[in-house]
């Protein structure tokens, strides 16, 4: 992932692109902040590093639209389109009820007490393919019964 990283900051640099430039900039930046706490990072652990900088633009994004800001706004989906070809292909609403189902039903978790654990553990597995909001609400609703029935 680091070398693609790498090899597409120098194609964006040759061409002139400085909204990818400063998107794979900043992508690695997190990175390198992270290798101080963790100087053995794994793909999932970059993975979830570039996650994370997807969801402060998504973040930005709404206050973009609520500021009215379409120039802001245009650029955040440019850098938002090019931090997601470096992650996996995100679930599926069906995929997403499966395995969480699949999940709860192999680690036995029935009771709201374990939502936590619950949570965890399919993050530990969903890895980015779904957000933590994703995975925690559809968690709560197998808890209270919902995907269960399906």
């Amino acid at each position: 992932m680091e070398d693609r990283l790498k090899e597409d900051l120098k194609i964006a640099m040759k061409s002139g692109n400085t909204i990818q430039k400063n998107t794979i900039q900043q992508i690695r930046a997190a990175l390198l902040l992270a290798r101080k706490d963790n100087p053995n990072l794994n793909e999932r652990d970059i993975e979830n590093i570039i996650a994370k900088e997807r969801s402060k633009r998504i973040e930005a994004l709404v206050q973009f639209e609520k500021g009215n800001r379409p120039d802001l706004v245009e650029a955040t989906n440019k850098e938002l389109m090019y931090i997601n070809s470096y992650l996996p292909q995100p679930m599926s609403e069906s995929e997403l009820n499966d395995t969480i189902k699949k999940i709860m039903i192999d680690e036995n978790i029935t009771d709201k007490k374990l939502m936590g654990f619950a949570i965890k553990k399919c993050k530990d597995v969903i890895g980015s393919r779904a957000s933590g909001k994703q995975i925690s609400d559809k968690v709560k609703e197998f808890l209270e019964g919902d995907i269960y029935e399906k």
